[in-house]
């Protein structure tokens, strides 16, 4: 009598079979939600922007050993007589950059002609045209503004003008403003104007003054 039937112990068994089942297949469910979720989240986010790539141009550097070669037309008055004439030569200097500013020196070798209306420092002679040799040296500022350099500069300048063997020589000074433009790493143009005078030049007690305009290029390293 105290022995349960079979069908009682069976149903029992056959309840808690299927609430398990009920509740594994629950949690299947919840976990595999839960797994996609954030799969569904990212599908619906905006997309983000591409990046944006900015070109960096390089700091220039004027800071160089440089040489060049140089050719320069010439206008000037010496005692209410005005001359003309041109120079050729050659130019070496150093600049050094301290960001926005530069400074340098340069040397300048210059051989050409003068050509005068009137005999100045000789007489008797045939020709008004006088062979001239001017060395300036001089010192220069700039302002950096990348490529394009334009710079004052100022210094010494010695002039010898020479006719039948009879010479004329003395010192001075000048004053300018120049530019340059770099083409490659290695290579510059660039153009000076330039203010030249001479007091008492060579005792003759007459001041002589002349304007250069010239054109350069320049191989740096």
């Amino acid at each position: 009598m105290g022995r349960k039937p079979y069908w009682t112990l069976n149903r029992s068994q056959n309840l808690l079979l299927t609430e398990s089942i009920t509740m594994i297949r629950t949690a299947a469910f919840l976990t595999a939600l839960l797994a996609a979720a954030p799969a569904v989240a990212g599908g619906i986010a905006p997309t983000p922007p591409a990046p944006v790539y900015v070109e960096v141009t390089p700091d220039s550097d004027w800071t160089e050993f440089y040489i060049g070669l140089q050719g320069e037309i010439v206008n000037g008055d010496i005692a209410g007589n005005e001359f003309d004439g041109t120079l050729y030569g050659g130019f070496a200097g150093y600049r050094y950059d301290l960001g926005d500013i530069t400074i340098g020196a340069e040397i300048d070798y210059m051989v050409g002609e003068f050509d005068f209306g009137t005999f100045p420092f000789a007489d008797n002679v045939v020709s008004l045209t006088y062979d001239a040799t001017l060395l300036r040296i001089g010192g220069e500022i700039g302002y950096d503004m990348g490529d394009f350099l334009p710079y004052l500069t100022a210094g010494y300048a010695d002039l010898e003008l020479e006719i039948a063997g009879l010479s004329a020589s003395d010192n001075g000074f000048f004053y300018g403003i120049g530019a340059d433009y770099r083409v490659s790493e290695q290579v510059t143009i660039g153009a000076e104007l330039l203010q030249h005078e001479f007091d008492d030049f060579n005792s003759s007690g007459n001041n002589l003054s002349f304007t250069t305009f010239g054109i350069n290029v320049a191989f740096t390293f």
